[in-house]
């Protein structure tokens, strides 16, 4: 077999240096390496320089038979943690994380004092959380999703002037829901290597209408819970392109259709959806989204 570079994967930090992100169980997950996260998700700051490490780990044992020779081969257990160090210490969402959400209050700064926090130490769980961690190499990037995780070792570094204060966390996979195959852990990749040449699949063409009798108000539609500005009830299918383009997941978009819809959108790969609740005349403000 012949050796191929372009198969090294040589991690580095997202552009915009999120790396770690949690959030509620039950939060819309990713179906894409590259697509903009749910924003409940929220981002931990910087990692260490050994990045994140995912273990799998599986575990057997060897049945014997009469006479002595091995008969089979038995998986005992099957376990999976992703190991990280987060170095913002003064990051409300890394105390959240590692002291629990309910454990860190906070007054915020006044004329007298700076914000405060104070943080309960308290032998109380964690709670389960689905996590997210990311890196690229190049144009090639790389997400690990665990759906149902939780935080099952914090490690606090030394208080000291010869480094920063740190927490090592392991996150704990447990086994996700059926859609993703019961998988502790799920990997999403994308390699960069765009073909112009080949329609994407899942990028069916949407149909937007707005509701009937319409006179004046604003709409804003959606590409996987990430909004455009706010679009004028009789905007013009350049000026709705033109917001949807700022989209990740719409980037190629085009959108034909009279001032007013109703508007033809198409190559959007991610779940586009509409708000029409600003809309004011009309017998509605339901916006529909077909298919």
């Amino acid at each position: 077999m012949a050796i191929n570079i372009q198969n090294a994967f040589v991690a580095t930090p997202p552009i915009d240096g999120g790396v770690y992100f949690n959030a509620p169980v039950g939060t819309p997950l990713p179906k894409t390496a590259t697509e903009a996260l749910n924003p409940a998700f929220v981002d931990h700051g910087a990692v260490g320089e050994d990045g994140f490490n995912n273990t799998p780990t599986r575990e057997t044992s060897i049945e014997k038979m009469f006479g002595g020779d091995d008969w089979v081969d038995l998986q005992t257990s099957y376990t999976e943690t992703v190991t990280i160090t987060l170095l913002e210490d003064d990051n409300e969402h890394v105390l959240k994380s590692c002291f629990g959400d309910a454990n860190v209050i906070e007054k915020a700064a006044t004329d007298k004092h700076g914000r405060q926090r104070t943080i309960y130490h308290t032998a109380e769980r964690l709670p389960l959380k689905s996590h997210i961690v990311k890196a690229v190499s190049g144009e090639k990037a790389k997400t690990l999703v665990v759906p149902n995780g939780r935080i099952s070792t914090v490690e606090k570094t030394a208080e000291t002037h010869s480094a920063s204060t740190k927490y090592n966390i392991t996150i704990t996979a447990f086994k996700g829901p059926q859609e993703y195959k019961y998988a502790n852990v799920f990997e999403l990749r994308d390699d960069g290597m765009v073909d112009p040449n080949t329609p994407d699949p899942d990028a069916q063409d949407k149909t937007v209408t707005l509701p009937s009798g319409v006179t004046g108000g604003t709409f804003t539609l959606s590409v996987d819970g990430n909004a455009t500005a706010e679009l004028a009830f009789n905007a013009t299918a350049e000026t709705v392109q033109a917001e949807l383009r700022k989209l990740t997941g719409a980037t190629t978009a085009t959108v034909t259709g009279n001032a007013g819809g109703p508007y033809t959108i198409k190559d959007v790969t991610g779940a586009l959806t509409a708000d029409g609740t600003k809309l004011t005349g009309g017998a509605g403000t339901t916006i529909t989204v077909n298919p």
